[in-house]
């Protein structure tokens, strides 16, 4: 029974896919009896969380109840007063949670607090398909870093560069908009900037307006001052390991050193990270997603292939020992994309 209100508390958490960040996905459920009596689901950075929705619906019928929560309530005041007060004020008599909340302001202190008051506390309850979904999340507050994900367009002979701007089809291209809004942040190298001249913004008509960050990597500072990145009002983070100045506007250049003649990929994702960016889009090419393949920096690899022929760059890596977790085809069966995994998303 546990199991069957969680999968319904999780379900409505995605529900705030790409407008929580850097907060996490969250989806709530209050049962009394063996009935669902309300639900909530956090919907954005911001907004009120999950907890607190649901109860404030449920009332005076919350008295006695079961709170289903996919992540353990916080017990700190940020933009929201702390949904554990709230839990022990509306009469909950038992709490069953997905995952411990790795955040250090929470971190077992929520649960702390529940049993304090006297309140059941079970936890475990879906943790694996929880911390899925709250990958980005979990691995920011346990490793200090963003979590990467490298998005690719390969031809059937395995090339990462075609002669058309699009490899892939309009389900394909629209998929990789989504991506992007679900991910704080896009990061490509200045040869992408100086080839494609790309917007590199969110085009998703369900996320119309929604902001990322353009992260790019520039040992030498070529970046022209008319790129198209600068005009769609995202903000912009250059890394370059050049000393001369540069000023671009609309830019915040960080200096980072080198390594092997390479920018130093640790220190931009400790910039990264202590920006509070949870997530990386890593649309580089092949140069870039070889080179944090090989250091193990990314963690998860997203090929979308098409039936064409022919191509330049190739990727130096083989993913075929890497876990493929899902596969997705176009209508018409001409293009397909592999979800790879590199790492266990934080268990």
């Amino acid at each position: 029974m546990d199991e069957k209100f969680m999968r319904i508390a999780l379900s409505l958490a995605k529900r705030g896919l790409g407008r929580t960040q850097p907060n996490p996905l969250v989806g709530a459920v209050v049962v009394k009896d063996g009935r669902i009596i309300s639900t909530g689901y956090h919907r954005s950075f911001g907004s009120p969380h999950a907890e607190a929705v649901a109860l404030e619906k449920a009332g005076e019928r919350a008295k006695g109840a079961t709170l289903y929560v996919n992540l353990e309530p916080c017990c700190h005041h940020g933009k929201t007063p702390p949904c554990c007060q709230a839990i022990w004020r509306a009469g909950i008599k038992r709490v069953v949670i997905s995952l411990r909340d790795p955040n250090p302001l929470v971190n077992g202190k929520g649960i702390e607090f529940l049993r304090g008051k006297g309140i059941e506390v079970k936890i475990g309850v879906l943790e694996k398909e929880a911390s899925y979904l709250n990958r980005h999340f979990l691995l920011y507050h346990r490793e200090k870093r963003p979590w990467l994900t490298g998005k690719m367009a390969l031809t059937a002979d395995g090339a990462a560069r075609w002669r058309e701007k699009y490899m892939s089809s309009p389900q394909s291209l629209r998929f990789a908009h989504w991506l992007r809004a679900t991910h704080m942040a896009i990061m490509v190298g200045i040869n992408t900037v100086l080839e494609d001249n790309p917007l590199l913004n969110v085009r998703h008509p369900r996320f119309s307006g929604k902001k990322i960050y353009k992260v790019i990597l520039d040992s030498h500072l070529r970046t022209p001052p008319d790129a198209m990145i600068f005009t769609t009002g995202d903000p912009v983070l250059i890394f370059t390991s050049s000393q001369r100045g540069f000023p671009l506007q609309g830019a915040e250049i960080i200096q980072v050193r080198e390594e092997n003649g390479l920018l130093s990929l640790e220190e931009i994702l400790r910039e990264l990270a202590s920006r509070g960016i949870i997530s990386v889009l890593v649309e580089g090419g092949p140069t870039l997603i070889s080179n944090l393949m090989e250091k193990n920096l990314l963690d998860e690899l997203i090929l979308v292939h098409t039936p064409r022929l022919g191509g330049g760059k190739r990727l130096s890596f083989s993913p075929a020992d890497a876990q493929m977790i899902k596969h997705w085809c176009s209508p018409q069966g001409e293009h397909y994309i592999n979800f790879i995994f590199r790492r266990e998303y934080g268990l």
